[in-house]
């Protein structure tokens, strides 16, 4: 009975326990910050929180995510804003517990999250340098309280990805040296400073000065002598020179070249190559830095050919009108001086070895005012001249050295001159030239055979009522011969081109004319395949030199025009070479000797311009390079004869 009784007591004081238990919630507010403020990096959210039991915990909520629960108090929660965007807004709210459990939600704020100006302020780039073995990057040192680290940023352009090269933890230190590294292109660095929360900023960028190539190196014109070509360069003067590089190559353009020379050395600037005769080579110098980077120079020429220009004359007026390279490889000179002449003007010859070295000259005075044209070489080894004497055609056989052995003089009132002459098979002359005292009126086309002593055969006159020229004279395979020069009395319009084809005694077979529009012959070669080239002027506007090829009849084959200037142009003597191409010589544009060589139907191969004024007469030489006679101007009052050697491919010393 009595344990009953316990029981049951024990079971209502249970009873009145359970209704004197806990059931009032905490109250809970959010004491800072304030609904509606702007924050920053790191924000505390502190909370006021009360209980009559007592407070358990906290739980912390932004956006409706549990960011942390606090059991201590004072109740906080340190809040990083530094992963929210700028601008953004936040709803932050707490729920407190007490003890028994029991708990409230405060009211929610509102939140502001910017953190614009907290980031560290940015730091740049510096400089940046490099030498042979560092690329060195140095930046500004950061002023951030709160410093948290750099890290340097890297790119090969501005707007492409950067990577990570260095993350530093020391404020105090701002420079970082690279050794694999490029500086022929640009490396773009920026610093990015972060502070202790991961904020962070990036200043300007910065690019190394990119490294330019080596300068450009210039190979000097190239001297033949003594068996080798002397070759040499321009010296580098920049801090990062590696080595030159001496190529060669038996092709303009290069193909094929070698190296035939590689020094280290900046100040070695010349190489000895040694060389053949009559041997063309190219060259080029190429100039190496450390980086990689070259230049080259241009390409020169080198030739082992005999070339050279040379002057002759004095304090007047000389002009080489005639050129022929003689037995001993020598050339002979035929024009006429005022310089050394008795009276106004004499037949000037001039005699030099192969270099063009004067061995010898001769003035010819026969009492009048004389101007050597034209003339050839004889079979006794002497010469034969024609030309102008006081309006008389002259006639002037010399011996080897260019001693006079005769002269005669072809005349009639005034007005004539010879301007062609070749030896006959006979062995007297026929000279080709203009007449005003014979013929048909006005000037009249002339040739004159003679003995072989001058004294005249026959003569024959071609032409009409206006002025008609005979120019130059060559032998044809029948006999007879053929003239070139030009007609106003047949032209078409002005003037046109004239082709007279004789017969042995001088009577014409056939004529042709050619016309563009104001136009004249001056040279005539007789080809191989029976037929002529004759080279010339045509006028359209200004002249230009112009070259035409003729079957045996005269009938035109083809017809090229060479110049195409604002400035004139003129061809003034023509010859077949031995590949069945021609050269020419003239003037163009700016009074330049102008040198011309073609293939077989007239399409231009090179063609090179030398010193000034003109080139009158071009041979083929017997290494198959060319000589040119003329005249150029050596001062504002005087002209000098200018004998120009060239080899195959038209180059001849650097004076060109």
């Amino acid at each position: 009975m009595r344990l009953l009784s316990v029981l049951l007591f024990a079971i209502l004081l249970a009873g009145c326990e359970d209704d004197q238990s806990d059931t009032t919630p905490p109250t809970v507010s959010i004491s800072s910050p304030v609904s509606g403020q702007t924050v920053f990096e790191i924000v505390i959210i502190s909370v006021t929180t009360q209980d009559n039991e007592g407070v358990s915990r906290v739980q912390f909520f932004v956006d409706d995510s549990l960011e942390s629960t606090d059991s201590d108090s004072p109740f906080e929660y340190t809040w990083n804003t530094t992963q929210y965007a700028n601008g953004s807004e936040h709803v932050v709210s707490v729920i407190s517990y007490d003890t028994s459990d029991n708990s409230t939600e405060s009211q929610p704020i509102l939140l502001i999250v910017d953190n614009t100006n907290a980031c560290p302020e940015s730091v740049d780039v510096l400089s940046v340098d490099y030498d042979f073995e560092y690329m060195t990057v140095i930046w500004g040192e950061s002023n951030a309280s709160d410093f948290g680290s750099y890290k340097l940023l890297h790119a090969e352009q501005e707007d492409s990805d950067r990577d990570t090269v260095v993350t530093v933890t020391e404020i105090g230190i701002t420079s970082h040296q690279l050794t694999e590294f490029d500086p022929t292109h640009p490396n773009y660095f920026w610093m990015m400073v972060s502070d202790t929360l991961g904020l962070h900023s990036i200043g300007q960028p910065l690019s190394n000065q990119i490294d330019e190539p080596p300068a450009e190196p210039v190979l000097y014109p190239i001297v033949y002598e003594d068996g080798q070509f002397q070759i040499t360069w321009s010296q580098n003067h920049d801090d990062d020179f590696e080595s030159y590089r001496l190529y060669e190559s038996e092709s303009p353009s290069m193909g094929g070249r070698v190296i035939i020379h590689t020094t280290t050395n900046r100040a070695d600037t010349s190489f000895v190559q040694p060389i053949s005769e009559n041997e063309i080579r190219y060259y080029y110098v190429r100039t190496r830095d450390f980086w990689g980077l070259t230049e080259e120079s241009d390409i020169q020429r080198a030739t082992s050919y005999i070339v050279f220009i040379e002057n002759f004359g004095g304090d007047e007026d000389e002009r080489g009108r005639a050129v022929k390279q003689v037995a001993d490889g020598g050339f002979v000179v035929v024009g006429h001086t005022q310089s050394f002449a008795a009276d106004n003007s004499d037949i000037w010859m001039i005699k030099t070895d192969e270099y063009g070295n004067e061995e010898w000259n001769q003035t010819i005075d026969i009492g009048l005012t004389e101007i050597g044209y034209s003339f050839d070489v004889t079979t006794d080894g002497g010469y034969v001249i024609t030309g102008e004497g006081s309006g008389e055609v002259i006639l002037v056989k010399t011996d080897l050295y260019g001693n006079e052995e005769w002269s005669r003089h072809y005349y009639g009132e005034s007005g004539d001159c010879g301007w062609s002459v070749i030896q006959t098979d006979d062995g007297g002359y026929i000279i080709a030239g203009e007449s005003w005292s014979y013929g048909n009126g006005r000037n009249d086309a002339w040739i004159i055979k003679t003995d072989s002593n001058g004294y005249q055969s026959w003569n024959r006159t071609f032409g009409g009522t206006d002025d008609d020229y005979a120019r130059c004279i060559r032998s044809t395979g029948d006999g007879g011969y053929i003239i070139a020069g030009e007609t106003e009395s047949f032209s078409e319009s002005e003037s046109d081109v004239w082709l007279i084809k004789t017969d042995i005694d001088g009577y014409e077979i056939w004529s042709q004319t050619f016309n563009r529009d104001e136009d004249r012959g001056y040279s005539i070669d007789v080809t191989d395949d029976g037929g002529y080239i004759i080279a010339g002027w045509t006028w359209t506007g200004t002249p230009d030199a112009w070259l035409i090829k003729t079957d045996s009849s005269g009938g035109e084959e083809w017809n090229q025009v060479f110049g195409g200037n604002p400035n004139s142009a003129g061809a003034y003597s023509v010859m077949q070479t031995n590949d069945g191409g021609y050269i020419v010589t003239g003037y163009r544009y700016d009074d330049e000797i102008w040198l011309i060589k073609t293939d077989s139907f007239g399409n231009e191969e090179w063609s090179y311009a030398y010193g000034s004024e003109e080139g009158l007469c071009v041979q083929q030489t017997t290494d198959d390079g060319y000589v040119i006679v003329g005249y150029e101007d050596v001062s504002s009052s005087n002209e000098d004869i200018v004998l120009i050697k060239t080899d195959p491919e038209g180059y001849t010393v650097s004076s060109q």
